[in-house]
């Protein structure tokens, strides 16, 4: 009895932390954000939210393929996994639950309702907030338009209930790619769309605005609600299982019948005559009246380059602008987009702050700065996949890419939630479902986190207790477990900023290793720089900030998705001191090798931190120098000199030591110039003119296209070269 009778004490404190008040209480407590000490903070109830983090729940109803270890929403097992996860919050001191709930699992109609309310099943969500309330857990309500939509819906469309796509589809509501191949998520903007969803979102946010346990609602847009365009991961197998698509060039959206009208009609608005848009186009053959959205090798200005990019777009970030990379039909197409988008975000979002103004907005929109403009919308969430190891995708600079994320959205005043995956293996190594390299990576993230004045938020899951399967990517590990209770602990000084968890994280997992450091290290670099005021050699401009680009310049390739670096510390330009670098084997050890510590036949055997170098910049050769070693570690040479080299070999250049063999630099971006771009103080120029070195009196293509070795080219400045 004494036990209980503490139990329940527990809870009453952990409800009034909250602001939620007594059990019993009829009305949820109101949620906003207040400025404090210059951040924003959640305030719930009058007091600001405990900085303990918040959960996630990562669940995905199954689409007629049931999961064996993970529940669906009408199962049983599914409220009790949602209890566990309440349970688990409290034993770690988590007070705030993000739920989702979708349109398909509550619609379970077999056809077009007449009256969409009556057919609602709110009844295992209803079980799941009242448990919440009785711990003492606030609750984030969480939807999303993607593609758990009604059978009846996608009926309707003529697309199959239980796929993640459709080849040769007629859906015409549904997201669209230039193959024909529809994603099973709505397009984005559409007004039918809105008619049909509608209903449940506001019947979603009219029974649930009063519960005790809420404190907020999140929402997001795009195939998996992540703000983006598809095709997203419909082309990968799913790894709980279900066939991908399989990726191919180009796979742009949106080209479905509905998002074509729009377009059209966005187009008819903005030039008013055919006559207008075949000037503007350079297409005397385009017609509004018989309309179609152009071929994707028509909206680009490179179609070699997108052989594997997206289509570019805010959401993304990914440094590019657009206008140089896309054509005039091209750039109406990307406004078209980002008019969409921005068109369903005031829509659901200003729908939701009027059903319901008492409470917080969250909004899945990591780097678009329209959402953190839009007035209703009180904070941005997002769900990086921290994994200390070889980068997945383009984040080549993962730790400041989400640092410098959560800065933006802090800075306009709105709470930044980062929802962090996890990594750990489908099955545990030596009894471990983490390396410790990871877990010390994802709490230093939780540490830096916080420093910057943003929330650490853990995916988890449903998945049975015990289960040896995890297929998510979640924090359910012991150590995993331990590292929220780290970070909940971290309290960091005012203003101090992320660079002693940064500092301590690069000691941990030995980035000042030299040559044997690990791979990882690389998604730290850029965050060090700029956080801890390192690397200057590496700020090109001198305007206190290492860029992306710039960092890739630094090492000698430019980064993936993004666009040639304009300075690239090869084998020729200026050195870090500003004198001329040269080639390896000329007798100089100049800046370049002795920074990067290659090339020992110029430099000498030693090793340790070069003078002027930095000692965040990776110390393995980073083969674009024309010298020192290559992939296998033997010595590379110059084009011309006979030997394809391992430079040479795996960045597809010189085809006089190589043969005719060309392919994607390592490293590189598709988006870089078609032709080789040799970084090694040889081979072919733009134009396929031999590059030679700075400072032989030859202005060669290199020399002019990347603006470098005024001694050669003068002091005139030359044009970007085009992608």
């Amino acid at each position: 009895m004494r036990t209980r009778f503490f139990h329940i004490l527990l809870a009453v404190a952990a409800l009034s932390c909250l602001g939620l008040g007594a059990p019993g209480g009829s009305l949820a407590a109101d949620s906003a954000v207040r400025v404090v000490n210059g951040l924003p903070q959640l305030v719930v109830g009058g007091r600001e939210a405990p900085a303990s983090g918040f959960y996630e729940v990562y669940y995905y109803p199954s689409k007629g393929h049931p999961i064996p270890n993970q529940p669906d929403y009408r199962a049983p097992r599914w409220v009790a996994a949602m209890r566990r996860v309440v349970d688990t919050a409290v034993s770690q001191g988590v007070r705030v639950v993000m739920a989702s709930i979708w349109w398909g699992d509550v619609d379970g109609a077999a056809k077009r309702p007449a009256n969409p309310a009556k057919v609602y099943d709110f009844a295992p969500f209803d079980a799941f907030m009242d448990y919440a309330r009785s711990r003492g857990v606030g609750v984030v309500v969480k939807t999303s338009l993607n593609h758990f939509l009604p059978g009846w819906w996608l009926a309707e469309q003529g697309f199959p209930a239980n796929a993640g796509y459709q080849e040769h589809s007629r859906c015409a509501l549904c997201e669209t790619d230039a193959y024909g191949t529809a994603y099973g998520n709505p397009s984005m903007g559409s007004l039918a769309v809105r008619r049909d969803y509608t209903p449940f979102l506001s019947a979603l946010v009219a029974r649930y605005r009063t519960h005790p346990a809420l404190i907020g609602w999140a929402f997001g847009l795009g195939p998996t609600g992540e703000d983006a365009y598809g095709p997203n991961y419909i082309v990968v197998d799913a790894p709980g299982g279900g066939r991908g698509l399989g990726r191919k060039p180009m796979m742009f959206t949106d080209y479905s019948p509905d998002f074509t009208a729009r377009f059209r009609d966005w187009l008819k608005r903005k030039y008013g005559s055919d006559a207008a848009l075949r000037r503007a186009w350079n297409d005397p053959g385009v017609s509004l009246a018989s309309f179609r959205t152009p071929p994707p090798q028509e909206l680009v200005r490179d179609p070699a380059a997108f052989s594997r990019e997206p289509f570019p777009d805010p959401a993304i970030d990914r440094g590019i602008d657009p206008a140089t990379v896309l054509t005039a039909k091209g750039m109406d197409f990307y406004a078209f987009r980002v008019h969409a988008r921005d068109s369903d975000t005031a829509y659901y979002a200003g729908l939701i702050k009027k059903l319901d103004g008492a409470h917080v907005l969250l909004f899945n929109a990591r780097a678009r700065a329209s959402a953190r403009q839009q007035p209703d919308i009180d904070g941005i969430f997002f769900n990086p996949h921290p994994l200390f190891g070889r980068p997945l995708f383009h984040e080549v600079n993962q730790f400041y890419t989400i640092l410098h994320s959560v800065e933006g959205i802090v800075r306009q005043g709105k709470l930044a939630l980062v929802a962090a995956e996890n990594s750990p293996q489908r099955t545990p190594v030596n009894g471990r479902w983490e390396t410790p390299e990871q877990i010390n990576y994802i709490t230093a993230l939780g540490y830096s986190v916080k420093s910057l004045g943003g929330i650490m938020g853990y995916a988890v899951d449903l998945l049975d207790s015990g289960t040896s399967d995890h297929w998510l990517p979640t924090w359910f590990s012991g150590e995993a477990k331990a590292a929220e209770r780290a970070i909940a602990a971290y309290k960091p000084a005012p203003g101090a900023g992320p660079c002693d968890p940064i500092r301590e994280l690069r000691r941990q997992n030995r980035c000042d290793a030299g040559p044997s450091r690990p791979e990882g290290c690389g998604l730290i670099d850029l965050a060090y720089f700029n956080y801890c005021h390192t690397g200057g050699e590496c700020d090109a401009n001198g305007d206190g900030t290492v860029t992306p680009e710039e960092l890739a310049a630094c090492r000698g390739h430019a980064p993936q998705g993004a666009p040639a670096a304009p300075l690239v510390p090869s084998g020729r330009g200026k050195g870090l001191s500003g004198k001329p670098a040269g080639k390896c084997g000329d007798g100089v050890c100049d800046d370049f090798e002795r920074s990067k510590d290659v090339c020992p036949q110029d430099c000498g055997a030693t090793t340790g931190q070069p003078s002027g170098g930095s000692s965040h910049a990776p110390a393995a050769p980073m083969g674009a120098s024309g010298g020192g070693a290559g992939l296998s570690g033997k010595p590379a040479g110059k084009c011309g000199d006979g030997v394809c080299d391992d430079f040479e070999r795996s960045h597809g250049v010189c085809a006089q030591d190589c043969g005719s063999t060309t392919g994607q630099p390592s490293g590189g971006s598709s988006y870089a110039p078609a032709a080789p771009m040799s970084a090694s103080g040889g081979g072919g120029g733009v134009s396929g003119k031999p590059a030679g070195k700075c400072g032989d009196g030859i202005c060669d293509d290199f020399e002019r296209s990347k603006g470098v070795c005024p001694q050669d080219c003068g002091g005139t400045a030359p044009g970007a070269t085009t992608p």
